[in-house]
């Protein structure tokens, strides 16, 4: 399987991705989407019109996060399928660590993503099992 063309500039993304996340900075994470956004999770499907919505249902992961000590995020096994120039899809693990450096939690995460001047942005993400991950090709 040969690299995606946009693999290293979405990798980048991702590393902004976990930095943001990881700082608890809402501002830095939600200028990383398009809004209006959608996550879809196991327990259902949040459409995130606005900044107000996004950082209302970010700030509450973040809060449970933060009460379970938790510190940074970092992923593994990035898969990236561009579809059109400007649009691609990405698959990874994600793993959760507290500050003591123990693994809180590993998950799993599919996203579609837009790129317009400002570089990539996210307008929905799919949060999955682990041992859901697609390899996208």
């Amino acid at each position: 399987m040969s690299k995606d063309l946009n693999f290293d500039s979405v990798a980048a993304f991702f590393d902004d991705i976990a930095r943001t996340f990881g700082s608890g900075d809402l501002a830095g994470f939600r200028a990383l989407y398009q809004l209006p956004a959608m996550v879809v999770v196991p327990q259902g499907a949040y459409p995130l019109a606005d900044s107000a919505e996004f950082d209302a249902f970010f700030a509450v992961m973040l809060d449970r996060l933060r009460e379970q000590h938790f510190a940074r995020s970092a992923y593994r096994d990035l898969s990236v399928k561009t579809l059109a120039p400007g649009l691609a899809l990405a698959a990874m693990h994600w793993t959760r660590y507290r500050a003591d450096g123990s693994v809180l939690e590993t998950l799993g995460a599919t996203y579609t993503l837009v790129r317009n001047d400002n570089g990539w942005h996210i307008v929905a993400l799919v949060g999955h099992g682990a041992d859901a991950v697609p390899v996208l090709s």
